[in-house]
């Protein structure tokens, strides 16, 4: 077992999420050398690193300490000169942490603890790891006074530079803390010795459903193969358990299908034939109801904690680039796009002057999962009210090709429980693929959109056409899954 535990705030968190995956990590680093992160989670690790560099300009006269062997000699000394210190490390009795800001308070002859986060509100894991900091610095022999969750302001919006002040909320979490404080200190007792027993067999995510299993469940768990419960759709936590209790955590087992959905047994019917489950009349009702021009349409939108473009605030969603494939009522298709290739304050003004250009005003815009777009395009509608009637007539022409899927009108195991294009088009147009593409979702595109505009080392046209190609695909599925369907 370890001998040198170093056990950090992020490992508490893992701790709280997966106590089995963190003594892996932990005891067994190398089997996580080949997990790799998804764009979606770097993206956060990355939007969190973007704060915590931003947060310097409302703690101006903070002291960066710099990451490395000397940073806990450097941390002390900048304790002992009294600085406001931002990224610093303390070290006790097996626990470590890198603090966000550490503050003197000269009336109270005690330190403020910050902590910085790129959301917009205070969340409960956020009082868990400002509490395990305290703990830490007070065992270290530093005197902690107050404590606060640093967040962004979710009304602040750009008006053209940004004014940090607005931009960051200071939320006092002091009280909030006192009260966890000794259930933490208990945890953090247990995080030791568990880290030093033997290894567990399986895991608690077992009780959770597939999005919140841990990196290591297959690992932990490996009796449950392909084709377990995990992939009914939207399977509740109390349909786990019936299911464990049962013993019945293959789709092979499920021998009663009362505690099932009407989604998740048509689902299991459609495994247990090795077919798809569909009703040809509602199929037929929902895509006759289509008018033509048919105009598969898709935005594709970036998001910044620290909003860098005008009238945006705070993690909203920009849309940068569509694409419209417009199918004729002869058969004919034709394709229309664009993307913002270069920086511009007002990044979306050129975007609505697009879509008014190459979207039709007539016939059905099919999207897929339609909230998002209809979304965008209210936030379009918002920031520019003389292309409004225009805008209002799309958003009231959309049609959701998700729905024959979400809903139940066609249904196959294959799916694996899910109505996403990524996890319907493979199965039922895998001539269509995203494997070989050099963007392959929508994380991905962001991130390199974000280097496009950002970045002056890049290749920004190869970009470009990479990011066209993609969006240019999600739409072309479309089609292509409509003619599937209307082939049937």
């Amino acid at each position: 077992m370890i001998k040198e535990l170093n056990i950090t705030k992020s490992d508490f968190l893992d701790y709280e999420n997966c106590k089995k995956n963190f003594w892996l990590k932990k005891n067994k680093p190398k089997l996580f050398e080949e997990i790799n992160l998804s764009e979606f989670e770097l993206k956060i690790i990355e939007e969190g690193n973007f704060v915590d560099k931003e947060i310097k300009h409302i703690f101006p006269d903070g002291i960066i300490v710099d990451i490395g062997e000397n940073s806990l000699r450097e941390t002390i000394d900048e304790i002992n000169n009294f600085s406001t210190i931002l990224q610093g490390s303390i070290e006790c009795k097996d626990f470590f942490i890198r603090f966000d800001v550490l503050q003197y308070n000269k009336n109270k002859d005690s330190w403020d603890l910050f902590e910085v986060k790129s959301s917009s509100s205070v969340k409960e894991e956020n009082i868990s790891d400002i509490t395990f900091q305290k703990i830490v610095a007070e065992n270290s022999g530093i005197k902690i006074n107050r404590l606060f969750i640093v967040h962004l302001n979710k009304n602040y919006k750009n008006e053209g530079s940004i004014d940090y002040d607005k931009l960051f909320v200071k939320s006092e979490v002091s009280s909030q803390v006192k009260s966890i404080e000794d259930s933490i200190r208990v945890k953090m007792n247990e995080i030791k010795n568990y880290l030093n027993s033997p290894e567990e067999k399986g895991c608690d995510c077992i009780y959770k459903s597939r999005s919140k299993h841990c990196s290591s469940f297959s690992y932990s768990n490996p009796d449950i193969k392909d084709n377990s419960i995990y992939e009914l759709n939207r399977i509740s936590k109390k349909t786990i358990l019936d299911l464990i209790e049962k013993k019945e955590l293959s789709l092979d087992n499920i021998s009663d299908l009362s505690s099932l959905s009407k989604y998740q047994s048509l689902q299991l019917e459609s495994y247990k034939s090795k077919s798809p489950i569909y009703n040809l009349n509602e199929i037929k009702e929902e895509l006759n109801n289509l008018s033509f021009p048919l105009q598969f349409f898709d935005f594709e939108t970036f998001s910044n904690a620290i909003p860098r473009f005008e009238n945006m605030g705070s993690n909203d969603a920009v849309p940068i680039q569509f694409s419209n494939h417009i199918l004729n009522i002869d058969g004919s298709l034709d394709h229309r796009e664009f993307i913002q290739d270069k920086y511009s304050k007002n990044i979306t003004i050129s975007l609505v002057e697009s879509i008014v250009n190459n979207v039709f005003d007539q016939g059905t815009i099919i999207c897929w999962y339609k909230p998002f777009e209809k979304r965008m395009l209210k936030r379009l509608i918002e920031l520019y009210p003389e292309h409004s009637n225009f805008l209002e007539n799309i958003n009231n022409r959309i049609y959701d090709l998700m729905d024959i899927f979400s809903k139940g009108i066609y249904v196959d195991y294959k799916f694996q429980g899910s109505s996403s294009l990524k996890n319907v088009l493979p199965v039922l147009v895998p001539s269509l693929s995203y494997k070989n593409m050099d963007i392959q979702d929508g994380a991905q595109a962001a991130s390199e959109w974000e280097r496009m505009i950002f970045d002056t080392s890049v290749d920004s046209e190869n970009i470009k056409q990479n990011l066209l190609k993609y969006c240019s695909q999600d739409t072309l599925a479309m089609v292509e899954i409509y003619k599937f369907l209307r082939n049937l």
